[in-house]
């Protein structure tokens, strides 16, 4: 299967989140961190991939998770 990125983050907590709310609802996803650790943390991402037949489930589940974070 193909592996698709929905989403890029600079912060390990929020990767951390995004990939237990994922793996809670049942959705394999790899999370790449590509942070440059030389740097403090200043130049690069952390990527979350999803399986392409997870990516519309994935992102309504995104979409959930931010909003639940901004009503708190």
């Amino acid at each position: 299967m193909k592996n698709v990125r929905i989403f890029k983050t600079k912060s390990n907590i929020e990767a951390m989140g995004i990939e237990n709310m994922l793996l809670e609802n049942s959705i394999p996803c790899k999370v790449i961190n590509k942070m440059d650790s030389s740097y403090a943390n200043t130049f690069g991402t952390i990527d979350i991939y999803v399986e392409k037949t997870n990516i519309m489930m994935a992102k309504h589940l995104l979409t959930q998770y931010f909003n639940q974070s901004l009503d708190d």
